[in-house]
């Protein structure tokens, strides 16, 4: 039986000459648990897994698997197996060869080798396949050729660096609740990098969100959803994604005013009570998501003015105007009967406002 690995990265700094692509992070990865690096193109999250490969070496700091440093091993020392975006699989090879050669290199003998082949290609559906190449096959076909050649030797590690990228929607879907599967099923410790949060939020047990080389938050998907840490986070997660709207706080008589660009609005202090004390002079940054802006019958606690309305198979996305910002409305009622620059009430849940200060984006509330 295969040691199910801890990963810990300790203080991990990563420079390309004058470039700081990892900016002193820290993380732990527990055994078994499938992990996402989150972020936009360019936020360190593609480094920082080849550092825990061990094609790129720290510039300072510590990685740790089960608590032995491997910060300057090599990559064949740390027992993992990759999955690229381009999935690197051998033209001239057949499927058979493909997903046999981890065992070739290992020197595994013939006999056991061909055993193991067989019995990973029929796991991922492709047994089929063993004696095309793979310029016969179908993205997805290939997808799962790249899946099945690194979980041939059981590695301790799966590192896949956007390796649904390339697939078609409906291919990406099958292949990502594939995945979901078989990494439930082994329960081999697993590190995925995407830019796209859908697949990093039906994955993830947990997850670790990048920007500029530094991780913005740390958490399972549901914590990262419900309680963004700050105002890039809020902004980057979520489809479609939490309206975020500039405003003023004014406490005010046992009353929260808030200035809305174009309109005002007074609610009592005890609907949306803050964790700190607000600045009337400051800016701050008032968010819901979409599905926390409930469209009301007659009394609303404020207006919108119907923008546009699109209907999204099981759901209908409303656009609203309200002072001078769109505010978008997420619902599961089709036949609502609305008009463009038609006015209607709306509700907020406030339980779900998160309020954010403008200069740090640090949440509040």
């Amino acid at each position: 039986m295969t040691q199910i690995t801890g990963i810990k990265l300790n203080s991990i700094v990563k420079r390309f000459g004058d470039v700081t692509a990892v900016n002193n992070i820290s993380f732990e990865i527990k055994p078994g648990e499938f992990f996402a690096l989150l972020g936009p193109s360019g936020c360190g999250k593609t480094t920082t897994l080849r550092l825990i490969a061990g094609l790129e070496t720290a510039t300072k700091g510590t990685i740790l698997f089960n608590d032995q440093d491997v910060t300057r091993a090599e990559p064949k020392e740390r027992d993992i197996a990759m999955v690229f975006q381009d999935y690197a699989l051998y033209p001239h090879m057949t499927v058979a060869e493909n997903i046999g050669y981890p065992l070739k290199v290992r020197k595994v003998n013939e006999k056991e080798k061909a055993k193991k082949v067989i019995e990973t290609a029929k796991q991922f559906k492709i047994d089929h396949l063993l004696d095309r190449k793979p310029g016969q096959l179908s993205g997805g076909q290939q997808q799962r050729v790249a899946l099945a050649r690194a979980l041939v030797h059981q590695p301790k590690v799966f590192l896949f660096d956007e390796p649904l990228s390339n697939l078609d929607a409906r291919l990406r879907l099958e292949s990502r609740t594939f995945l979901k599967h078989i990494q439930s099923k082994l329960g081999i410790t697993t590190i995925y990098v995407t830019h796209d949060q859908a697949e990093a939020l039906a994955l993830a047990d947990r997850m670790a969100v990048l920007k500029d080389g530094q991780i913005r938050q740390l958490g399972t998907p549901q914590e990262i959803y419900e309680q963004p840490a700050d105002s890039f986070v809020a902004d980057f997660i979520g489809d479609p994604p939490m309206n975020l709207i500039d405003c003023r706080l004014n406490p005010i008589k046992g009353n929260l005013e808030i200035l809305f660009p174009g309109i005002k609005v007074t609610i009592p202090e005890e609907k949306l009570v803050l964790n700190k004390k607000v600045d009337p002079k400051k800016d701050y940054i008032f968010g819901i998501r979409p599905e926390h802006v409930i469209l009301a019958d007659r009394k609303g606690d404020i207006e919108g003015k119907v923008y546009a309305i699109e209907t999204l198979g099981s759901m209908t996305l409303i656009t609203l105007m309200v002072g001078d910002s769109r505010v978008r409305v997420n619902t599961h009622e089709m036949n609502l009967g609305l008009k463009i620059e038609q006015e209607v009430p709306i509700k907020l849940n406030y339980d779900m406002v998160r309020i954010y200060e403008k200069e740090s984006g640090l949440l509040i509330k």
